[in-house]
C-alpha cells in the first residue's frame, strides 16, 4: 500500500518528467502567422501573408517558392533586419521559448551571432572589403565569446576548414576581392557556425559552389547540428538539396508542398509555376 508521502514523490516525479518531455518536445523556433508589407512609390507591397511553421531541434524546414515568394523576406524578418520600408503586421517568432519581436534591439543583437545566424544570398555585398576574411569570423567570436585574439583567430580558422575551405591558414589572411564566389559563400558559412548557434538561417548559401563542395560544406552544418541543435534555414537553388537536407516543408506558394523537414530551407525550384495568389506569402 503506497503512503501519502510515497504517493506525493510519485506525482513530483511525474511532473518532472512531463516538464522534462515538453521542454524536449518544443521547437527551437516556432513561427506564427508572420506577415510583412514594404511600403514603395506604387503602394504597399504585402511580402509574407501568414507564415506558420516549426523547426525542431536539430531539424530542418524547406521554405519552397518562386522567386518573389516571400522567402527572404521571411528570412530577415526572423532576424529583425528588415529595411525600414519594411513593416511587421502581425505574428509571432520564438527562438528557444523566447519571444524576439518583444527584445530590444540591444538584446536582439546579442541573441544575432550566437543563438541565431544568417548566411546571406550574396557574400560580395555581405563581406566587408577592408576587412580579410579571418578578421570577420574572429569578430563574430570576440563579440560573443569571451576569447583571446589570438583563440579567436584560431576559430575562424577552424571554421573555415569545416566547410571546406582549400588551404584555410592561408586564406583567412585574405581580402574578400582576393577570394572565388564559392570561397566567399564559404567564408559567410563558416561566420555564421563559428559561434554553433541554435538557429542557422541561410538564403541561397551555396549558389556558388560545386556538388562536391556543396555537400561537404551542409555536412559541417549537420555536424553541428548534432552537438548544438542546429536547425537551418536555407535557400538552395536545387529542389534535390532541400529534399535531401529537410524533413519537413513549408510552401510560399498556394497549393505547394506541405510535408514533414531539417532546418529550415527556403527554396527556388528550377521549374516554377506562376501562383494565382499565395495563402502565406505573396
Amino acid at each position: 500500500m503506497s503512503t501519502p508521502a510515497s504517493t506525493a514523490e510519485a506525482k513530483a516525479e511525474a511532473k518532472a518528467a512531463a516538464t522534462a518531455d515538453g521542454a524536449s518536445e518544443r521547437p527551437t523556433l516556432r513561427v506564427r502567422d508572420l506577415a510583412v508589407s514594404f511600403a514603395t512609390d506604387g503602394g504597399v507591397l504585402h511580402a509574407v501573408d501568414g507564415a506558420s511553421f516549426d523547426v525542431p531541434a536539430g531539424g530542418a524546414v524547406a521554405l519552397v517558392g518562386e522567386s518573389g515568394s516571400g522567402k527572404t523576406a521571411t528570412a530577415h524578418a526572423l532576424m529583425r533586419i528588415l529595411p525600414e520600408s519594411a513593416t511587421i503586421l502581425r505574428g509571432s517568432v520564438e527562438l528557444e521559448g523566447r519571444s524576439l519581436f518583444d527584445l530590444t534591439e540591444r538584446d536582439m543583437r546579442a541573441v544575432r551571432g550566437d543563438r541565431m545566424a544568417i548566411v546571406f544570398q550574396e557574400p560580395m555585398s555581405a563581406l566587408n572589403p577592408v576587412y580579410t576574411a579571418g578578421a570577420q569570423i574572429a569578430e563574430a567570436v570576440r563579440l560573443h565569446r569571451d576569447v583571446s585574439r589570438a583563440e579567436a583567430k584560431q576559430r575562424a580558422i577552424a571554421a573555415l576548414r569545416a566547410v571546406g575551405m582549400p588551404g584555410p591558414e592561408d586564406r583567412e589572411a585574405d581580402f574578400p576581392h582576393q577570394l572565388s564566389g564559392g570561397m566567399r559563400q564559404r567564408v559567410l558559412l563558416a561566420m555564421a557556425l563559428v559561434n554553433e548557434p541554435a538557429l542557422l538561417i541561410a538564403d541561397e548559401p551555396t549558389t556558388a559552389l560545386d556538388a562536391t563542395v556543396e555537400a561537404r560544406s551542409w555536412s559541417a552544418s549537420r555536424r553541428s547540428g548534432r552537438s548544438g541543435a542546429c536547425p537551418s534555414c536555407s535557400s538552395p537553388t536545387t529542389s534535390s538539396w532541400w529534399r535531401r537536407s529537410s524533413t519537413r516543408s513549408w510552401s510560399c506558394s498556394p497549393d505547394g508542398p506541405s510535408s514533414p523537414a531539417r532546418a529550415i530551407v527556403c527554396s527556388t525550384p528550377r521549374r516554377t509555376r506562376t501562383p494565382a495568389r499565395s495563402s502565406g506569402a505573396r
